[in-house]
């Protein structure tokens, strides 16, 4: 297991995913209900060409390795499944949302 000092870098990183999560969760949801007609090919948005819009833990998995290199590893993180499946079950807290990038090292990320 690997901690990492919270920094907004990170924060970012972390937040991102899980954005990206709820969004694909949603388009599934939406899209998957038969009630809502799926968009036109030329509305789709990128996270729809991620990979199949009904799988969305698969299209986070995607979305999350194809951040670039540099900044995965600028924040400490590493590209494998551990890593991964930890940034999705993190629960930030409203309290480090509101922090002060100084005030983020208070926090901690273990994967």
């Amino acid at each position: 297991m690997k901690t990492l000092t919270m920094t907004a870098t990170l924060l970012d990183i972390i937040s991102a995913i899980q954005a990206a999560h709820n969004l694909f969760m949603q388009e599934a949801m939406l899209y998957g209900s038969g009630d809502t007609p799926k968009p036109e090919k030329e509305c789709l948005c990128y996270s729809d060409r991620l990979s199949s819009p009904d799988d969305h833990s698969h299209r986070t998995r995607n979305y999350y390795f194809s951040l670039a290199d540099k900044l995965v590893q600028s924040a400490g993180l590493a590209k494998n499944e551990y890593c991964f499946t930890a940034i999705c079950r993190y629960e930030i807290p409203v309290s480090m949302l509101e922090a002060t990038p100084d005030e983020l090292s208070a926090y901690r990320f273990t994967y």
